[in-house]
């Protein structure tokens, strides 16, 4: 149970606090690499784990057939898991061990990925029409432990976990009800969100501070999913019902976010980004508010080229807010 919290709490957008700089940027979507090795030998490891007769064999298995084979986008993830304190092996095993038919239904799904290729490199042609300055690193789609749909790798690439983008009507989700894996459920998608998030992090590549305030981490989410909007024309997923609960209750939200920035408390960033939530408040909602944010800024520039830029690179979070207006919105300043 301990350890379905903490990897819940883990498995959203893990980009936060890098400055982003690719080794490798194509300027020309069209030059993009989709690398999906790893979700073959995930599978082909999977089959042969069927015939582990002990944890050690089982262990094994896993080592030589996927991790050990494992490219050099996961081969980065999975360093930086293990940084976490996080037992690779362990956690991997643990999953398979207590979603067999969760994992049993999204084989087919997680090996289509090639499917999206066309649908992925035209949201991207989309933003480079939106975005000049756009720069697009490589692709590493993989399986993972149900606890990254996607994140941008320091080196400068984008993974993403496949087992986020396997919902389909034979999608069995049926064990991680009454768990802490319940919220899971809302999170899982089908296979055409994989532009969305694409796009999305694309954006992080764009970034152009370090800071890890705040105010600037919910920027850069909040921004990533603006420019996805723009590009994209709809919204996907959670998003959905995020961006609901966030318009019928901004006021209030916007209030509750303004305490926590003046209050300057560390911990306040899990009250918006990065958990399940508290209480009647829906998890991550941290990228609504720096949606709106980011909205208003882009809404009152004259200049719109330029905005888009500004908010990107969110080189100064709080120049932004101040000059979108947007705290004035419910007659007080921040």
């Amino acid at each position: 149970m301990k350890k379905a919290v903490l990897l819940f709490v883990y498995f959203y957008f893990a980009v936060n606090g890098a400055v982003y700089a690719t080794s490798n940027p194509k300027p020309d979507p069209g030059r993009v690499k989709f690398i999906t090795s790893d979700v073959d030998n995930f599978w082909k490891m999977h089959a042969r784990l069927k015939k582990a007769k002990t944890y050690e064999d089982s262990v094994t298995t896993l080592k030589k057939y996927y991790l050990d084979k494992a490219s050099s986008g996961l081969k980065e993830h999975l360093a930086d898991e293990t940084k976490k304190g996080f037992e690779v092996a362990e956690w991997y095993l643990l999953a398979l061990k207590s979603y067999p038919k969760f994992f049993a239904s999204i084989k087919q799904h997680t090996l289509s990925i090639n499917q999206q290729k066309k649908a992925m490199q035209a949201a991207m042609i989309k933003e480079k029409e939106l975005n000049p300055n756009a720069v697009f690193p490589d692709i590493y789609f993989v399986v993972g432990f149900i606890n990254t749909p996607g994140r941008f790798l320091n080196s400068g690439s984008i993974l993403i976990g496949t087992e986020f983008y396997a919902l389909t009507a034979t999608t069995d989700t049926t064990e991680f009800a009454g768990t802490p894996f319940a919220v899971f459920t809302e999170a899982i998608e089908p296979l055409d969100g994989l532009p969305f998030t694409v796009v999305h992090e694309t954006i992080h590549a764009q970034h152009r501070t370090d800071r890890k305030d705040l105010l600037t981490s919910v920027l850069k989410e909040g921004v990533a999913d603006f420019i996805t909007y723009l590009t994209m024309g709809e919204f996907k997923g959670g998003t959905v019902a995020m961006h609901a609960y966030g318009n019928a209750n901004e006021e209030k939200l916007w209030k509750l976010f303004k305490s926590d920035l003046e209050g300057g408390k560390k911990d306040a960033i899990y009250r918006w980004l990065y958990s399940d939530g508290s209480g009647d408040m829906p998890r991550d909602l941290g990228y609504y508010i720096g949606y709106k944010i980011a909205e208003t800024y882009y809404a009152q520039a004259t200049d719109k080229k330029q905005a888009i830029v500004d908010i990107i690179e969110v080189a100064d979070a709080d120049k932004i807010l101040e000059q979108s207006g947007y705290a004035n919105k419910f007659g007080a300043t921040r």
